[in-house]
């Protein structure tokens, strides 16, 4: 598959706090292009990595994610909180408290 900005753009074009499930899944596929099982900094892109475009995107949507949608998603849910604790502790963040707080709920 090919990784291109459209992926991105369907995930500009939704509000996570109104379209949480399909914010999910459009996230989890732009994910699964690149990979979703990071071993070390050099196998995460840098859009994945703190401060970039899919790292903002999922920072959003656990700041505003509806939880009457997270709960017919909860397995989705986290996958994507999961994949971004990874990311997080194998770039060395200090954002995994932050994470952590989200995967408690």
């Amino acid at each position: 598959m090919v990784y291109t900005n459209n992926h991105l753009l369907n995930v500009q074009l939704l509000n996570p706090s109104v379209n949480t499930i399909a914010y999910i899944f459009t996230l989890q596929a732009r994910i699964a292009l690149a990979g979703d099982n990071p071993q070390t900094p050099r196998h995460i892109p840098e859009p994945h990595k703190p401060g970039g475009a899919i790292w903002n995107k999922i920072t959003l949507l656990l700041e505003t994610a509806d939880p009457v949608q997270l709960r017919y998603v909860g397995t989705e849910w986290r996958r994507l909180v999961g994949y971004i604790e990874t990311v997080a502790r194998v770039i060395g963040s200090v954002r995994v408290d932050l994470i952590q707080r989200h995967n408690m709920h």
